[in-house]
C-alpha cells in the first residue's frame, strides 16, 4: 500500500504503510483516484485534482506505488473539484468530474475512455438548476463511482447552491456505460 502526504505522517495506526511523497513539478495537486490500468495491468494510473484550476493531472507508476512520474497536464478541465474514477468490466475506465475550469462546478459530467486514458468520451450527468432555491451558481462535487455486477454505473456526488448553507444535499443516479458512449 502507499500513501502520499506533504506535510504529515502516516500514524502508528497505519502499519504497513510506506510514505512516499509525490513530485509534483509546478502544479498544485491533492485528493488523487488511482486504478490500474485496463490494458496495461503493470501500471497504476492517478489522476488528480488542480488547485490552480485548470486540468485534471496524471501520473503512473510502473514499480507498484514506489515511485511516480512527474504529474503532467491532461486534455480534461478542472476547476478545482474533486474527481473519482475506476476501471470497468469492460475495461473502460469511468471518470466523474466536472468538465470546467476556472472555478465552476456546474457541470458534473461522466467519462468513459476506452484507451486507458487516452482520450475520453464525456456525457453531462447533472447540469443546472435542480429546483432547490439558489442565491449563486450551483455546486455538483466530490463524486464517488462503482460498478454492480449487472453492469450498471453507480454515482453519488453533492448539490450545494452557493450561500444557502442549509440546502446541502446528497444526489444518486444510476447508468449505463452505454448511456455515456452512445451519443
Amino acid at each position: 500500500m502507499f500513501a502520499w502526504t506533504n506535510t504529515t505522517s502516516v500514524p502508528d495506526s497505519g502499519s504497513g504503510w510506506t510514505q512516499r511523497t509525490l513530485n509534483q513539478g509546478n502544479a498544485s495537486l491533492e485528493q488523487p483516484t488511482c486504478w490500474r490500468l485496463p490494458h496495461d495491468t503493470d501500471t497504476i494510473e492517478c489522476y488528480f485534482r488542480d488547485c490552480n484550476q485548470q486540468n485534471i493531472y496524471s501520473a503512473s507508476s510502473t514499480d507498484e506505488g514506489e515511485s511516480f512520474s512527474v504529474p503532467a497536464r491532461t486534455t480534461l478541465p478542472n476547476p478545482g473539484s474533486g474527481i473519482e474514477g475506476c476501471p470497468l468490466d469492460s475495461g473502460d475506465l469511468i471518470l466523474i468530474y466536472n468538465p470546467t475550469s476556472g472555478g465552476s462546478r456546474d457541470p458534473l459530467a461522466a467519462g468513459i475512455s476506452s484507451d486507458d486514458g487516452k482520450s475520453w468520451k464525456s456525457r453531462n450527468v447533472q447540469h443546472g438548476p435542480t429546483g432547490v432555491p439558489s442565491a449563486g451558481p450551483n455546486e455538483f462535487s466530490y463524486p464517488t463511482v462503482l460498478q454492480t455486477p449487472d453492469g450498471n454505473i453507480h454515482v453519488m456526488y453533492t448539490y450545494a447552491p452557493t450561500g444557502v448553507d442549509q440546502a446541502k444535499t446528497m444526489k444518486y443516479i444510476q447508468f449505463s456505460e452505454d448511456w455515456v458512449t452512445s451519443l
